[in-house]
């Protein structure tokens, strides 16, 4: 997801800012310019987040077969994600 963040969404919006200044663009068609980069990338946050919850979860349920067991794999792996997230 933060290979998808750097080479697609940095890349579009440097796209829309393109294609705004140029004034270029269709009217009344969608176009790249409509495209919400913060708003994806918090959205890819959110899905990478989730994925460490549920990951973290699942792997303390296969260690020890208790589901709080899986806390301390959550942690990590949240904390995981977001260093690697925070500086894209």
């Amino acid at each position: 997801m933060a290979l998808l963040k750097v080479q697609f969404l940095d890349v579009i919006g440097n796209l829309a800012e393109e294609t705004g200044q140029s004034g270029g663009g269709r009217q009344g068609a969608s176009s790249v310019t409509d495209i919400n980069v913060d708003r994806l990338s918090m959205l890819f946050l959110h899905a990478v987040m989730l994925q460490a919850i549920s990951a973290g979860f699942i792997a303390g349920y296969l260690r020890e077969a208790r589901i709080l067991a899986g806390i301390k794999f959550v942690v990590v792996l949240a904390t995981v994600s977001l260093v690697v997230w925070i500086p894209l």
